[in-house]
């Protein structure tokens, strides 16, 4: 466990965005917005791998249109994120067709699949 300062009131840091697990079609994926200044501090004081994303700094985990990265659905909740958060493993599945996905965050312990259905443009949990 990393135990850092909290940020300079005023201050903050930009938002960086990792693409990944793009559909089949290459028309979706999912967009993970974090707080980029933070997680470069956990991956020094944890001398982790420098292309792991703490789940303690994920702003947001989306799906998006690749074409536009526009926001097709929230995959998880607000309440979900941030401060006190903590994923082992988060991952998006596509079926062949690009037609259906399922979102699967895994905590402690316990783990959680979101099966979502595309409708055109919009996706639909199921």
């Amino acid at each position: 466990m990393v135990a850092l300062g909290e940020p300079i009131r005023g201050q903050q840091s930009q938002p960086a965005e990792k693409i990944r697990d793009v559909s089949p079609d290459k028309k979706f994926a999912m967009r993970i917005t974090y707080d980029a200044e933070l997680n470069n501090q956990m991956i020094k004081a944890e001398d982790a791998d420098a292309g792991k994303i703490f789940s303690q700094t994920i702003k947001a985990i989306e799906l998006v249109s690749l074409r536009r990265k526009s926001l097709v659905a929230n995959l998880l909740a607000d309440a979900q994120l941030g401060p006190g958060s903590e994923y082992d493993f988060i991952l998006l599945v596509w079926s062949l067709d690009s037609k259906w996905c399922a979102f699967y965050p895994a905590a402690p312990r316990i783990g959680y699949t979101t099966a979502y259905q595309r409708r055109g443009k919009v996706c639909f949990a199921k």
